[in-house]
């Protein structure tokens, strides 16, 4: 007979990375720490996530190869209302 297990969630995580093992990896461990998670490829994509989710915490991959990478930091906390 399987035992209940009861999940708490943390919180929300966004994972931002165009390699997909990596967001694996990412997934596994903070679903593991009781996080909700969902990932993004790239920093536009990840905009539109944050704006729908508003993430608690979001792991971003600063080398993404596009100019989006820089542009999702400076712009999530906006979304949060953190900043300006």
């Amino acid at each position: 007979m399987r035992r209940a297990t009861l999940r708490v969630h943390l919180g929300y995580a966004a994972g931002v990375d165009d390699e997909p093992q990596l967001v694996r990896v990412l997934r596994v461990h903070l679903e593991a720490r009781g996080y909700q998670v969902d990932a993004a490829p790239d920093g536009r994509s990840a905009l539109e996530l944050a704006a729908q989710s508003l993430p608690d915490v979001v792991v971003l991959d600063l080398g993404l190869r596009q100019v989006w990478a820089t542009a999702s930091s400076q712009c999530l906390r906006p979304l949060r209302g953190e900043c300006e």
